[in-house]
């Protein structure tokens, strides 16, 4: 067994290797808020009618900035299918400013399996509102005009996407989903296509990879739970079962556990994706975990979670024949940017202290 570098030595590789293994080396980390987003939340905001905009922009203490999921159900903000030829193109512009070209494509394959799922329903004879690809909505809580913190959320069924932005901090990525259904597309044009082939296909090859002992450490259950664990309105704490330590794993392992993490980090804008990369490094390379539960074989239900203290990544696949999948990412630390903006607001009310500033 490989012997764990020094904590230091470590995460210093761990960034290394993350960069290297999602390209995004030359992403620049100057910028503390993201400038492309808020550019492209303003650009957003001006292409808007009025009333679309009334429907697209909130308050950024509304209580519903916090409230995000995943299943098909009634949600604020600006429906894609509501808008004119002009929104749109606003709108993926937004949505691009968020994500790297995979993380597009991601996103908007997840609106094409709604069309696909749209299509069997219609096939059937069923209610085709219920899978529909234009009810994906955009909502901006705050305003990106000003020095203020604002969130940018992309959201309707099996996609949420919350990007909170705090000026001289950065912008926190979290929460965050991708779903599949079907995960393979069994026919029609588009059959043979995996939206999230590489999580599935790379955490099944990591999880076959471990020896008896390794495993012992591992398995969370040989069944998998129907759903991942930390979903909306659970915390993300997988403390009770972290599973195998990154340093329980030989060299090629530890390679491998790191590309699944890099397959979600390389899903954002690259500005964003290295800062989050260096926050992980700097939490240390030994904080990671990688536990499974179900079975290994390709149409058995299966579960597998990779975490640390920045990060709690999940993925289950155990509906429709296990042929449904979730992939989810959040943050313990810091996820709808709430420790930047706790520390954002004691400097609000620092500045606006005259005791504090001494005038």
């Amino acid at each position: 067994m490989r012997r764990t570098p020094p904590p230091a030595f470590a995460a210093a590789l761990l960034a290394v290797a993350l960069l290297a293994w999602t390209g995004l080396g030359r992403a620049r980390a100057d910028r503390k808020d993201h400038a492309p987003l808020r550019a492209a939340a303003q650009a957003f905001l001006d292409a808007l009618s009025a009333p679309h905009k009334a429907l697209a922009q909130l308050p950024f203490d509304d209580p519903g900035r916090l409230d995000w999921h995943f299943i098909p159900r009634e949600r604020k903000g600006l429906a894609l299918g509501a808008m004119d030829d002009a929104e749109k193109t606003a709108a993926q512009a937004l949505l691009r400013a968020g994500l790297s070209a995979q993380g597009y494509l991601k996103a908007n394959g997840v609106m094409t399996l709604e069309t696909i799922l749209q299509d069997g329903v219609r096939a059937s004879g069923g209610d085709v509102s219920f899978r529909d690809p234009g009810h994906y909505y955009f909502t901006l809580f705050g305003d990106p005009r000003g020095d203020a913190p604002f969130l940018v959320r992309v959201e309707g069924h099996h996609l949420a996407l919350n990007f909170t932005s705090v000026p001289e901090a950065g912008t926190s990525p979290t929460p965050l989903f991708f779903g599949a259904n079907p995960a393979c597309v069994r026919s029609g044009p588009r059959a043979g296509f995996r939206l999230l082939a590489v999580e599935e296909d790379s955490a099944r090859a990591l999880a076959r990879s471990l020896g008896a002992a390794q495993k012992s450490k591992a398995w969370l259950a040989e069944v998998a739970p129907p759903e991942v664990l930390f979903g909306p309105g659970k915390v993300a704490d997988p403390s009770a079962f972290p599973g195998i330590a990154y340093g329980d794993l030989d060299e090629v392992q530890q390679k491998s556990l790191l590309r699944l993490v890099g397959e979600f980090i390389g899903a954002l804008d690259p500005e964003m994706a290295r800062n989050e990369q260096l926050r992980l490094a700097k939490a240390g390379v030994a904080e990671i975990h990688f536990a499974w539960a179900g079975g290994l074989e390709p149409g058995q239900g299966h579960y597998w979670r990779a975490s640390g203290p920045t990060f709690v990544l999940e993925f289950d696949d155990t509906r429709d024949g296990a042929n449904h999948s979730h992939a989810l990412w959040r943050d313990p630390q810091n996820e709808f940017a709430a420790q930047w903006l706790a520390a954002h607001k004691k400097e609000e009310a620092k500045a606006s202290d005259p005791a504090a500033t001494g005038k």
